[in-house]
């Protein structure tokens, strides 16, 4: 039978490691942070905000670019009547 000093004096000793175990965590924890963030700033990436803008100013650019094509074809079907009816 398991006598209840030991567990009474097993408890004591966990309980005053616990505040260790917590500040230990915090800095192993701030230190991943760190390596993490040096490890992502050396790969050049972009932030969701940056890429959502680019996305956006390439919609447009594609945007224009269909209106662009759209108004050559007009421009095309108009020079190909002037054309026609001239000869």
């Amino acid at each position: 039978m398991i006598n209840k000093q030991v567990i009474e004096e097993l408890s004591q000793r966990l309980s005053e490691l616990l505040p260790a175990a917590r500040e230990l965590q915090a800095e192993s924890r701030t230190r991943i942070e760190q390596l993490l963030n040096g490890a992502f700033s050396e790969l050049n990436l972009v932030t969701e905000e940056q890429f959502s803008s680019q996305v956006a100013a390439l919609q447009r650019a594609q945007q224009r670019i269909t209106d662009l094509e759209a108004e050559i074809q007009a421009l095309n079907v108009r020079l190909d009547a002037r054309d026609s009816g001239g000869e």
